[in-house]
């Protein structure tokens, strides 16, 4: 899987993201694929926010699927996966985890909306939950966070 990483500021290894995604395609045997990465601040994740969801505030991810739909004319584009930057630092201070951990949890959790997942109910929530802390499991086993 080919990983584009951009950042407003260099705060995060490419290098780190690239596995981190690596990995996230061996899981769901993704092979001739690609994944854009932009790493941000709130004030650019509430604009993003605003024009896509409606919704007037930042958020920690965003993803944008390319695969949607049946006419689907770019198969090896599975989509963008947006992050606050700021927002993941303050959510991995508050909840006492190493801010790796934050961002690799964000990575997999934008991932797994790109693979079709959805958080929109009680049972796709619980779905997605085990499976994100399933893949964040292996990733600390392996030494990646």
């Amino acid at each position: 899987m080919k990983t584009e990483v951009q950042q407003s500021k260099r705060r995060i290894s490419k290098k780190w993201i690239k596995n981190i995604m690596g990995f996230l395609g061996e899981q769901f045997a993704l092979k001739d694929v690609e994944v854009s990465i932009l790493i941000t601040d709130d004030e650019k994740m509430k604009i993003l926010n605003k024009k896509y969801r409606g919704i007037n505030e930042s958020t920690d991810v965003l993803s944008f699927s390319l695969r949607e739909g049946e006419d689907n004319v770019f198969y090896k584009l599975l989509g963008d996966i947006v992050i606050s930057w700021d927002r993941a630092k303050k959510d991995a201070r508050e909840i006492k985890i190493p801010l790796k951990e934050e961002l690799a949890t964000l990575l997999i959790h934008g991932f797994l909306h790109l693979m079709e997942y959805k958080d929109d109910n009680e049972e796709n929530f619980c779905k997605m939950k085990k499976k994100q802390e399933e893949l964040l499991l292996v990733l600390k086993e392996k030494n990646y966070v």
